[in-house]
């Protein structure tokens, strides 16, 4: 099997090791590392297809990349959000949950679909049915950054609510562009500066512990 792993194939992979540092960091208590590491999960998904594209490869490794792609989409991309959004605060309210539920299975359908459909054509441009499910990876780091502004009454409601409007768009009949290559582009800039965003916010929330910590070690 592991002859079949070429360079694209190599990258799924390292998109599916974020997927699981995300869940693992949001786990040790650290959402906006999550959210990085998802950000980057989506940045391995972007690029896995234009090398497989490029690449000289065999049909046993090229039908195997796209078995992996969807296996590492569900779990970067459906359960570590899931983990990260619990590790969030709706873990805290059995209702908020459900929509936590909820979300999980929409991945899972859309991918199904998408494996046994494909790509539509329509006027010459390849067209998604559905929300792809890596824009998750994009959503749900924004909406990171508004949770600390936002009153914490408010919080738990509009995170059930992103969750909730995910799922609805990744199961439901919109018809979305693939994107060329100025969307590509675009979206590199905005992983680069949601990255740079919740590494600063993360940096935020470590500085008083550590400095606590170098305090208690100097109190003699």
């Amino acid at each position: 099997m592991l002859p079949h792993i070429d360079l694209a194939n190599a990258i799924t992979l390292a998109g599916l090791a974020m997927g699981l540092l995300a869940s693992w960091l949001a786990i040790q208590g650290q959402p906006n590392l999550a959210l990085v590491a998802l950000i980057w999960a989506g940045i391995a998904d972007m690029l896995d297809g234009p090398v497989a594209r490029n690449l000289p490869r065999s049909e046993m490794a090229s039908g195997m990349g796209k078995e992996l792609d969807s296996l590492a989409d569900m779990c970067s991309f459906g359960f570590a959000p899931a983990i990260i959004s619990l590790q969030l605060g709706l873990g805290h309210f059995p209702l908020a949950v459900l929509s936590v539920f909820v979300y999980l299975g929409a991945p899972a359908i859309r991918l199904a679909y998408f494996n046994r459909q494909g790509l539509e054509v329509t006027g010459g441009r390849p067209m998604f049915t559905g929300l792809p499910v890596t824009s998750v990876a994009g959503i749900l780091p924004l909406a990171g950054l508004a949770l600390p502004v936002l009153p914490e009454a408010w919080r738990v409601p509009f995170l059930c609510g992103v969750l909730l409007l995910l799922a609805a768009a990744m199961v439901s009949g919109l018809r979305i562009p693939k994107p060329r290559k100025a969307g590509v582009v675009v979206a590199g800039l905005m992983a680069l500066t949601l990255t740079f965003l919740h590494v600063q916010a993360a940096y935020r929330q470590l500085a008083p512990a550590t400095a606590e910590a170098a305090r208690l070690v100097d109190t003699p």
